[in-house]
């Protein structure tokens, strides 16, 4: 059985150019593996009510692309669940993802 991954993008987070991600996911993901989906985020706390819905569908993984108020909302979604969650750091600061050592 395949793994499902969701990805949640924040558009208007930080500087860099989103536009490329799901090109990015499509190149690099093995879809023998996993399957995919990707979500954009259209207002504050949306982040948060996508992932919650992540956990009632049994989403393996939530992959979060956007700054640490994004990461925020979705590892609080995230709390007392099974569900992974992974970062891609694309805010201002990223200040989670250089604590935690991810090359920016």
């Amino acid at each position: 059985m395949k793994k499902r991954i969701l990805f949640i993008i924040n558009p208007i987070a930080g500087v860099k150019r989103k536009d490329a991600i799901p090109a990015h996911i499509a190149a690099c993901l093995n879809h023998d593996l996993y399957e995919h989906q990707i979500v954009y985020t259209e207002r504050r706390g949306h982040a948060t009510e996508i992932a919650e819905q992540a956990v009632r569908d049994g989403i393996d993984v939530v992959v979060v692309a956007g700054g640490d108020g994004s990461v925020n909302e979705v590892a609080c979604a995230l709390i007392g669940s099974d569900t992974v969650l992974g970062i891609l750091p694309f805010g201002s600061g990223n200040g989670l993802a250089r604590h935690l050592g991810y090359p920016m």
